[in-house]
């Protein structure tokens, strides 16, 4: 059946922020799909599926969140994104896409800075408004106060 590609596969990754909760489907480029704050990766369980012919679709509860671990502290945005690049080491994973939702966006931004060369495609869904954006994210995704801004490595 299209959009079926394996059953559901759920698992946990040590990272120096605890056990991490991950559930993967599916075979090809890794897409990692990343939850808002509050919330966990059961927000994308019937979407998984369903891009699973095409991608090896893998869900993340971050530290704190649903089947993780907590931490001592909470954690910053940094630390957030630290662990999702743990958690692709300890599976294997050096290159992968990227969908966020409002906090899972604002980790996009910061994994797509700190690590470009570990992201293929980030998809971003309410990553909030341009005016909270640092200059460095608003450079990255192509935002500037004063108009479009059209950087020489500007990724499509």
């Amino acid at each position: 059946m299209p959009g079926m590609s394996g059953e559901i596969r759920r698992d946990y990754s040590d990272t120096s922020f605890g056990r991490v909760h991950l559930w993967t489907i599916g075979e090809g480029p890794a897409l990692v799909l990343l939850h808002q704050s509050g919330q966990t990766s059961d927000e994308y369980l019937t979407l998984g599926p369903v891009l699973s012919d095409n991608f090896k679709v893998i869900g993340i509860d971050l530290p704190n969140h649903g089947q993780s671990d907590s931490s001592k502290h909470e954690l910053n945005a940094d630390e957030y994104a630290d662990s999702i690049i743990e958690v692709m080491n300890n599976i294997g994973v050096d290159e992968f896409h990227f969908l966020g939702q409002h906090g899972g966006a604002s980790i996009g931004i910061n994994l797509g800075i700190r690590h470009p060369e570990r992201i293929g495609k980030l998809i971003l869904s309410g990553a909030g408004r341009d005016e909270n954006l640092t200059e460095e994210q608003a450079k990255y995704i192509g935002v500037n106060k004063s108009g479009p801004y059209k950087p020489e490595y500007y990724r499509y």
